[in-house]
């Protein structure tokens, strides 16, 4: 409950609660919830937030917010999109060694945990990842999801980032990895990284493990089994762009952009016939245009989408 009252005086609570220390998935919860409740509400804040920003920079104050409020263009879909939600910074205190820490975000949630290490990992939305720090390492685990990690530079302690059968290591970089339902994709924003197709558990004598090493502005695609493709170029300025809701594919399965959307969309995108799954794409579109992108592609494809009671789906006519 705020202590005082009007949109103004509940806009400054709101920005002295969301830069500041107290803001859990509850007070989060609420924010969104007294945004959307007037447009007076959502205005006394654009318009405060705007002239925090403005102020003269001072020492030791952080004018990052723990959320990041954007203004989405309403459209059918796009209304059920939670890509406006949130984005969380997360401090984690030191690690026990050898202690392994999960974290996880919800849809259209987006959170950098911050490693005592210097470490950043950014994690996108519907990601849940492991991670353990050692005196001789430090390791992730991408269950699920997408995260950017920008390692701090230790040659001592090197990171290494599993997800299914694909491994990367590093020692410091910046670098993007997706897991999806099909293909695990490693992305450079800086430095160097080596991907392995990592071998199973009591494997560990193989000899024939496939090895690449990428180099900024490059990415690579492997099978859920390991298997490596072949590196490609890509822009490393646009590897963050799903950071702010945009989604970039080449020659992508339509099967990998609907996991995609359905990680920032409340209400999930579903076929039910294997070879929609498998129809190939090529786009750059933000989540908020997801309407237009899934209707071209059904226009070309004979499809339809249909809405059901709690689901879209896609199907053949």
């Amino acid at each position: 409950m705020m202590s005082e009252s009007g949109p103004e005086a509940e806009a400054r609570a709101w920005l002295g609660r969301l830069y500041g220390a107290e803001a859990d998935a509850r007070t989060l919860a609420e924010f969104r919830a007294w945004l959307a409740a007037s447009e007076a509400n959502a205005q006394s804040y654009r318009q405060l937030e705007r002239l925090w920003r403005e102020l003269p920079a001072i020492d030791a104050v952080d004018r990052s917010p723990v959320v990041a409020v954007r203004w989405p263009r309403r459209t059918i879909w796009a209304a059920a999109l939670a890509i406006a939600a949130v984005v969380v910074v997360l401090v984690v205190k030191p690690f026990d060694l050898g202690l392994a820490r999960t974290f996880s975000t919800e849809v259209g949630e987006i959170r950098t945990v911050k490693l005592m290490d210097g470490t950043d990992i950014t994690l996108g939305p519907r990601t849940r990842l492991t991670v353990r720090v050692t005196q001789r390492n430090r390791s992730v685990a991408l269950q699920s999801g997408e995260a950017f990690f920008s390692v701090a530079h230790d040659p001592n302690r090197p990171l290494t980032v599993a997800a299914a059968s694909t491994e990367v290591r590093v020692l410091g970089t910046k670098f993007d990895v997706r897991r999806g339902p099909s293909s695990i994709d490693v992305a450079v924003d800086d430095g160097r990284v080596e991907v392995a197709d990592r071998p199973e558990s009591g494997a560990a004598h193989r000899v024939d493990v496939a090895t690449l090493v990428l180099v900024r502005g490059q990415e690579v695609s492997a099978a859920l089994d390991g298997a490596l493709g072949a590196p490609r170029s890509i822009n490393p300025d646009r590897i963050m762009d799903w950071r702010s809701g945009r989604l970039r594919y080449i020659d992508a399965s339509l099967q990998d952009v609907l996991a995609d959307l359905n990680r920032y969309s409340a209400t999930p995108i579903v076929y039910h016939d294997p070879s929609i799954g498998r129809i190939r794409i090529t786009a750059s579109f933000s989540v908020r245009e997801a309407q237009q992108i899934l209707d071209s592609v059904a226009e070309s494809n004979n499809l339809m989408l249909q809405q059901g009671h709690s689901e879209w789906v896609i199907a053949r006519r």
